[in-house]
């Protein structure tokens, strides 16, 4: 991404083993040009990125043991988990196997194989009456999801003297095998000239997943135990980063409808003036998040997302 000064030089290559692989954020992962030995692990035999994953079973703790025995690596990357706020506050036993019961079981195979593990939570350990929010400040949070990313936090950096928690939120960007976010569905709906309907009283700093990724990778590479905030570089509502991405694509923004959360009747509860301060990270790595707008023009010029929308990069160069 150009926003860290790598210092790679002769350091030895980091082995990386990577949960949720298939997923968005594991995808971008995957993408990076580090010089690291990444094992992707996913639920079923897939090839990502050219890369075969392995099937892991992450709710068995005895080959998620075995497998890391078997590894030897210097980090677990865990971006698995269940994120449907509204599923998890319907459906609690699912919900905190996969949020909880997995990552205690990772911890506990690092903490016997001295592994480091990197684990991806969430702004919704807030209650977003007074965001955006740094590091020390006491999580409060209004959903079953964020009471379980919360305890999920704890055990990583309580449990483990090799532990970083990464807060992140509002992920977005393209990848093919990926599920929709917060740039794909709105695009595809305004390119079919259909409205949609985005909530304007929900404020953040929206995360460009590459940007992300980039960011992880190095504080794997530096060791920088502890708990990071990584967010985007710019405050917005939803709703106003589609218009925005809609004014960038010169589409119809007039087709973005605001809407209010409470008009949705979702299960969950929503932090509504959220975001997550950066100043740390950027101080410990030298990093700096993109804007939105910067990770809209980076985004143009990956050739995945120009295969996908032609008719958006036509003329932009």
């Amino acid at each position: 991404m150009g926003s860290i000064k790598s210092t790679h030089g002769s350091v030895k290559i980091m082995k990386v083993i990577l949960t949720g692989a298939t997923g968005f954020l594991g995808n971008c992962i995957l993408r990076l040009s580090c010089p690291w030995d990444i094992v992707p692990w996913s639920r079923s035999m897939r090839s990502i990125e050219g890369v075969d994953c392995r099937v892991v079973d992450l709710y068995d703790s005895n080959a998620v043991n075995a497998e890391i025995a078997l590894e030897k690596p210097d980090w677990i990357i865990n971006t698995a988990a269940i994120t449907n706020v509204d599923f998890c506050e319907e459906k609690h036993l699912i919900a905190r196997r996969a949020n909880v019961e997995i990552v205690s079981s990772l911890a506990s195979a690092c903490r016997a194989h001295n592994v480091g593990l990197l684990h991806l939570s969430t702004d919704y350990v807030f209650d977003g009456e007074s965001g955006p929010y740094e590091e020390s400040q006491s999580p409060h949070p209004i959903s079953h999801y964020g009471e379980l990313k919360l305890e999920s936090e704890r055990i990583v950096l309580n449990d483990l003297k090799h532990g970083i928690v990464v807060r992140t939120m509002w992920l977005y960007g393209y990848t093919p095998n990926a599920r929709a976010n917060m740039i794909t569905w709105p695009l595809d709906a305004l390119l079919q000239g259909n409205g949609v309907n985005i909530v304007e009283d929900q404020w953040g700093n929206p995360t460009y997943g590459p940007d992300l990724a980039c960011c992880l990778s190095e504080l794997c590479r530096r060791n920088a135990y502890g708990l990071w905030h990584v967010g985007g570089g710019s405050f917005l509502t939803r709703h106003q980063q589609v218009r925005e991405m809609a004014d960038f694509f010169s589409l119809d923004a007039s087709l973005v409808n605001g809407i209010k959360t409470e008009e949705l009747g979702q299960s969950a509860s929503r932090p509504l003036i959220s975001g997550l301060i950066t100043s740390a990270v950027e101080k410990k790595l030298d990093w700096y998040p993109m804007s939105f707008k910067d990770s809209l023009n980076h985004l143009i010029r990956c050739s995945d997302f120009k295969n996908r929308y032609p008719q958006l990069v036509c003329g932009r160069g």
